[in-house]
């Protein structure tokens, strides 16, 4: 993200990893899957649901699936997520609020989820 004057000042990059676990998506029911990138979408969901509602910005731009092949349920999932707020205060709240609801579908899901902080800029 390039800085500009009408766009909030403080950034940072999070790097999520969704784990779950591989299946063949033939075999295993829906009830019975641990699907990571179900877990990821309804975080890409809310991270744009939450960043719109306070006027910041949340977007994940880098996906990694693993396995990436058809006919598979993935097993891992890692994302990077930039995060952009007035303050440093509304950043936090935000990455806050998004961690919380992937770790709230992360539990549903029977997956996990791990957030690291990468860069701030």
């Amino acid at each position: 993200m390039q800085q500009t004057s009408d766009r909030p000042g403080v950034g940072r990059t999070f790097r999520f990893d969704f784990t779950g676990e591989v299946d063949h998506d033939a075999d295993t029911p829906l009830g019975e899957r641990h699907d990571p990138l179900l877990t990821f979408a309804m975080t890409v969901l809310a991270a744009n649901k939450q960043a719109r509602l306070g006027g910041r910005l949340a977007s994940f731009g880098r996906v990694e699936v693993a396995p990436g092949g058809r006919g598979t349920v993935a097993s891992v999932v890692t994302a990077w997520l930039d995060v952009r707020a007035a303050s440093a205060v509304a950043l936090d709240e935000l990455v806050a609020t998004i961690r919380t609801q992937a770790e709230q579908r992360a539990e549903r899901d029977g997956t996990r989820v791990v957030v690291t902080p990468e860069a701030e800029w």
